[in-house]
């Protein structure tokens, strides 16, 4: 035999061990495939309702962030309005402590007046009686 037949023969061994580990590789690529495809059918059977879901909960919260937002501005109007309304509250109280005030101390040193003024009037006319009772 010649060195060719050798090289034929090796040839020929090698191509069976090379299509024996083939052989198993390709069926498992062939159940791979189909398994992948049964995949992407169920996938895309019930990623629809998954999406139509999705696109109603984004609306939903569209809407729920606009009802808050007009909330808030609802809110904030009602604190401005808050916020004029205890200034005017506070300007009034200023007002009346500047006018009632000065009309209180003048009543009031006027009582005071009135009460020491008679005051010294009974004082001297109990006096005067306890000089006569006795």
């Amino acid at each position: 035999m010649e060195s060719a037949d050798y090289l034929i023969i090796i040839t020929a061994v090698c191509l069976i061990a090379l299509i024996s580990v083939l052989i198993p590789t390709l069926i498992q690529i062939k159940r791979t495939a189909k398994k992948a495809e049964t995949f992407t059918d169920q996938l895309n059977t019930n990623l629809q309702p998954v999406l139509d879901n999705i696109t109603e909960t984004s609306t939903e919260l569209q809407n729920l962030s606009i009802s808050i937002r007009d909330k808030i501005d609802r809110t904030g109007t009602i604190l401005d309005t808050t916020q004029d309304a205890s200034r005017s509250l506070l300007n009034t109280v200023d007002l009346l402590q500047e006018t009632v005030t000065p009309i209180i101390s003048q009543v009031g040193g006027i009582s005071a007046g009135i009460k020491a003024f008679s005051s010294f009037f009974i004082k001297t006319e109990k006096k005067e009686r306890r000089y006569f009772d006795e």
